[in-house]
């Protein structure tokens, strides 16, 4: 079983001065490092930063399928990835 960085992770849009300034980077962060940089958009920031909750909802959904918790963490999860509330 391989592991990565805990979450939760967000995506933060930043500037970053060794890039020309009309070229946005997006970091995935855990609240303390970044755990990816992204370039170019925030949609696939956001997909990144959604991957711990969307592995935790789907690990809950396999564990069982007709709880209603699995239901609300994918449905929070895939918010998450699309950016919408």
């Amino acid at each position: 079983m391989s592991k990565h960085t805990p979450g939760p992770w967000t995506a933060e849009w930043h500037l970053e001065t060794r890039h020309p300034k009309d070229h946005p980077q997006w970091h995935v962060e855990d609240g303390l490092d970044c755990v990816a940089d992204v370039y170019g958009g925030g949609a696939n920031a956001r997909l990144i930063a959604a991957a711990p909750d969307l592995l935790a909802a789907l690990k809950l959904f396999m564990r069982d399928p007709n709880h209603y918790k699995a239901y609300d963490a994918g449905k929070a999860a895939i918010a998450k990835a699309e950016g919408t509330p």
